[in-house]
């Protein structure tokens, strides 16, 4: 008996998109910051998306997470605690794989990581908290 086997060629890269950074923001180093991922995959196979930060408009690239969960729409929670950037220069790339190998990218426009603001505490009877940069 021979069995009828049908094959398809998968090779359509992942669709990723990112939302939550506007360009030219400024984010503060050490507070959360909600970054909004979409991803559209027919055969994403069980494979992750990776998150990483550059601080040098994409020259290097530091991995913040390899192992989210393939979601068609999450919110991840990043706490910025990598280098600071220059002005702009600052960028997240989000990717993956599918089951086939194709790959799929995107990335932030730039924005600016700084580094955590000074805080300042006052005497009794004032403001208790103030942060200054």
């Amino acid at each position: 008996i021979q069995a009828s086997r049908t094959f398809a060629k998968d090779t359509v890269n992942p669709s990723i998109g990112i939302g939550g950074i506007a360009s030219a923001e400024s984010l503060y180093s050490g507070f959360v910051r909600a970054i909004t991922i979409t991803a559209t995959e027919a055969n994403p196979g069980g494979n992750q998306i990776s998150i990483q930060y550059s601080p040098d408009a994409g020259n290097n690239w530091t991995p913040i997470t390899t192992s989210l969960p393939f979601a068609a729409s999450q919110n991840y929670s990043w706490t910025p605690t990598e280098s600071p950037s220059s002005a702009n220069d600052a960028r997240l790339k989000i990717g993956m794989s599918d089951a086939a190998g194709n790959s799929g990218f995107t990335f932030t426009n730039g924005f600016t990581l700084i580094g955590p603001p000074t805080r300042v505490a006052f005497a009794p009877g004032t403001p208790t908290t103030a942060y200054v940069h």
